[in-house]
């Protein structure tokens, strides 16, 4: 809903377009969802190079590993059990929850286009 607009003024299209793209941008964890400047940024990957962890309405990005400056920060947005898949089931995660086709470098070097 855009902000000038008074909510009892909203029509539905612009509710749905407020939730959609509250879904398509919101970090998601154990029964709940938030947006988060920084964290919701972040880009997927299936080889992250760090994760989000979350916690008392406070989210913080962790690196896995050194992060040479100037290498982009990636973070999965499967969860684990999800993300120990082969490509395709990833990739119908990713669909299904998030809406996009994965074409990572773990993706891609798995053989799928």
């Amino acid at each position: 809903v855009e902000l000038s607009m008074a909510l009892e003024d909203a029509t539905e299209e612009a509710w749905r377009r407020a939730l959609t793209a509250f879904q398509s941008n919101a970090w998601r964890g154990p029964g709940f969802a938030a947006l988060y400047l920084q964290v919701c940024a972040g880009n997927h990957s299936c080889w992250p190079n760090a994760r989000v962890e979350t916690g008392s309405g406070v989210a913080s990005v962790v690196a896995l590993c050194s992060i040479p400056c100037g290498e982009e920060v990636l973070v999965s947005y499967l969860g684990e059990e999800v993300l120990g898949n082969e490509v395709e089931p990833r990739r119908q995660a990713l669909a299904t929850t998030w809406g996009f086709h994965c074409a990572c470098g773990r993706c891609k070097s798995e053989g799928a286009v």
